[in-house]
């Protein structure tokens, strides 16, 4: 009798998880659903029925936005991707390297920067605005653009990725780098030829989360980046504050979001393999 109420319980377990995974499937899968079909529609229909199929597929808004004159869309992909590719090689090149020291060094300053960077993680970053701001505006660059915001995205990023590269390498056997010494490589060869190369599942996986994040990112840009626009900043500056046209919006956003999308899609068996072997040698 109590194997039969087990079953039945295991049951509804079952079937409460498969209920809420799938409330998660749809909340996920919704936008995406939305940004697709209301690219091929006018304001109108999409006003008049956003959810539906197209019943007349029009591909105006997607031209616009690739040919708009007053938006160069191709301008704000390259500021994007200058910014996200300047901030992601500085976060993996200065987490890292903080990483190997804290992982390997065994010194007590060595233990306090890892709880220091870890206390980092715990610090909301919209609380960090308003005083670099003033800090930004005091040293004369509130409008330095580009450089000032791969650096801002180093700063917040830093400390994720040395939280994930620390676990990764005390995993990792020392015995080869012991070895690397022993004939007369220095500490920067032994890093650089032996232990960077074996982080690439970690490397792979802190650089597809910043990246994303840095991409995507809105506030950091419209607060901070002097004027500059990035191509999330044109989406917002397609939004009218009396009529806005959605095909154009929902064109915009597909055209930010298809790069990620496809990055992901390329790293998809490295970033796998990276949670899943950080996982367990953590």
């Amino acid at each position: 009798m109590k194997r039969k109420q087990t079953l039945v319980q295991n049951d509804h377990v079952s079937i409460a998880f498969k209920i809420v995974l799938f409330l998660i499937l749809i909340v996920a899968v919704l936008p995406l659903y939305m940004v697709i079909v209301n690219l091929f529609k006018d304001s109108e229909t999409i006003r008049m029925s956003p959810f539906s199929l197209p019943t007349k597929p029009v591909v105006d808004n997607l031209i616009y936005v690739l040919t708009d004159p007053y938006k160069n869309v191709w301008v704000l992909y390259l500021n994007t991707l200058i910014i996200t590719l300047g901030g992601t090689v500085l976060t993996l090149l200065i987490s890292s390297m903080l990483a190997y020291y804290v992982a390997r060094s065994g010194k007590k300053f060595a233990n306090f920067l890892y709880v220091y960077f870890l206390a980092a993680l715990s610090i909301p970053v919209l609380l960090l605005y308003t005083p670099q701001a003033f800090l930004l505006r005091q040293l004369g660059l509130s409008e330095a653009g580009i450089p000032v915001m791969i650096l801002l995205y180093t700063c917040y990023n830093v400390s994720f990725g040395m939280f994930i590269y620390t676990g990764f390498l005390r995993g990792l056997p020392m015995g080869i780098e012991e070895a690397a010494r022993i004939d007369g490589a220095s500490t920067w060869q032994v890093f650089f030829h032996i232990v960077f190369p074996l982080l690439k599942p970690a490397t792979t996986t802190i650089a597809i989360f910043i990246g994303c994040a840095m991409w995507n990112d809105f506030l950091t840009p419209l607060l901070l980046g002097g004027g500059l626009e990035t191509i999330t900043t044109g989406i917002y500056s397609a939004i009218g504050i009396q009529s806005t046209d959605w095909g154009r919006v929902f064109a915009y956003v597909f055209v930010s979001s298809l790069p990620t999308v496809l990055f992901f899609l390329l790293t998809q068996k490295n970033f796998i393999s990276g949670i899943t072997l950080g996982a367990m040698k953590s």
